[in-house]
């Protein structure tokens, strides 16, 4: 039995954004083919034998906004470990979390965190929880959190839930840029009931058949990008599509705004040509949040 595990939360990007229909208790269905990257913040669970039963300390650099992460019950690594100690009666634990996915950005850095601890503590304790376990758990935390327990290339629907496996689009090079501005999601959401898609909706039944065929590069998947939010996102801020029409001026195969925003992400052909766009965009756009990654 271990006393340390280790676990990598990886951030996610949305290919497609899409809302469907309202349950009958407020809750938006969606549907949206998601992708994992290898942007991550790591999660160290140490079994704890005696004192509190829940401990967390979080560090990180200053971009990915480590410092204005709430603590308490606000946190979603303690929700999600009050979760499972309370589930299975297993005893006290002290998380470490070191943060690079930018807070609030719609990578799922919250959502990954989560999800990263209860996969950590399923093995810490051995618990012995399936994957369809965790994420009946996960769910409960937030939507993105079962996606962000399995990984890869997935078409989810529901409220984020239920979930569909693709192919995994692996190696495929992208920048992500995150400007200095917040994107309520309550009100981006409240935006679409009044207005609906301005730019109409994303083709996700022809991105998963793309994805299913192989052999998929960063201009044919770039070809069905799409996100409801993204015009609503922009006539909020505009600099959301003054950083999108900066990446294709890069020679970026595609560029979208993910999940609720405000983060924009472009594919590359290559990864030489991400890491150079990335450094473009830090030179000539001081006051933002810019990196390059691939496709796991």
């Amino acid at each position: 039995m271990t006393d340390i595990v280790s676990e990598k939360a990886y951030a996610k990007l949305n290919l497609t954004l899409d809302i469907t229909g309202v349950r009958s208790d407020g809750y938006h269905l969606l549907k949206s083919v998601m992708q994992t990257i290898d942007l991550h913040d790591d999660i160290i669970l140490e079994r704890k034998s005696s004192g509190v039963s829940l401990e967390l300390v979080c560090e990180g650099n200053e971009a990915s906004g480590h410092d204005t992460i709430p603590a308490g019950d606000d946190n979603l690594v303690c929700r999600a470990a009050k979760l499972m100690l309370e589930k299975t009666g297993a005893g006290g634990v002290a998380i470490r979390l070191v943060k690079r996915i930018p807070a609030a950005a719609g990578m799922g850095g919250g959502s990954a965190d989560a999800a990263a601890v209860l996969r950590g503590m399923n093995e810490l304790f051995e618990l012995k929880l399936s994957d369809s376990e965790l994420c009946g758990a996960g769910v409960k935390l937030g939507a993105d959190v079962p996606f962000c327990i399995m990984g890869g290339t997935r078409l989810c629907e529901g409220i984020g839930e239920e979930m569909t496996g693709l192919k995994r689009l692996e190696g495929i090079s992208l920048v992500y840029v995150k400007p200095a501005v917040d994107v309520p999601t309550a009100k981006i959401y409240r935006m679409y009931d009044e207005t609906g898609a301005p730019a109409g909706h994303p083709d996700n039944d022809g991105i998963c058949r793309l994805i299913e065929r192989g052999g998929v590069t960063a201009e044919k998947l770039g070809g069905y990008l799409g996100n409801v939010f993204e015009p609503l996102a922009i006539s909020l801020h505009p600099e959301i599509g003054k950083i999108k029409d900066a990446l294709l001026q890069t020679g970026a195969a595609a560029a979208l705004m993910t999940g609720s925003g405000p983060t924009v992400f472009a594919l590359y052909a290559d990864a030489a040509k991400a890491s150079e766009a990335a450094e473009t965009i830090k030179k000539s756009m001081g006051t933002v949040y810019a990196g390059w990654a691939t496709m796991v």
